[in-house]
């Protein structure tokens, strides 16, 4: 396995933001809609970091993870299983949101974006 430095820096630092929001904001627009566009540019630049992956499956697979996490909302899977760790809860979110579908798809948008006028690789 071969670490992409760059896009391990980008996860680092979208994950600093992403815990500053948790902490730190009480912003509906931040917490609620940047935090969601963030959290799918957060999981492809974790996947890139790692995994020989092509930029449309990349983008392709963290939308999909961030649309079960919602449908999991949806269905309250965090009161079903009884989740109590405060760590796994905030992953998995507790409202449902048929906006945080909009949020998914504009973080997606911006890493296609980003990876097609930065010149990093799509294929």
């Amino acid at each position: 396995m071969h670490i992409q430095k760059r896009y391990l820096f980008l996860f680092l630092l979208i994950l600093g933001t992403e815990i500053g929001i948790a902490l730190w904001s009480n912003h509906s627009f931040v917490r609620g809609f940047l935090g969601d566009v963030l959290s799918v540019i957060l999981l492809y630049t974790f996947l890139k970091s790692f995994f020989k992956i092509s930029v449309p499956k990349a983008i392709l697979l963290c939308f999909s993870i961030a649309f079960l996490i919602e449908m999991a909302q949806f269905f309250g899977i965090s009161e079903i299983l009884n989740i109590q760790n405060t760590v796994i809860k905030t992953i998995l979110g507790s409202t449902f949101d048929y906006f945080d579908f909009v949020a998914y798809s504009f973080g997606a948008l911006l890493v296609f974006i980003f990876e097609r006028n930065w010149n990093f690789k799509i294929s």
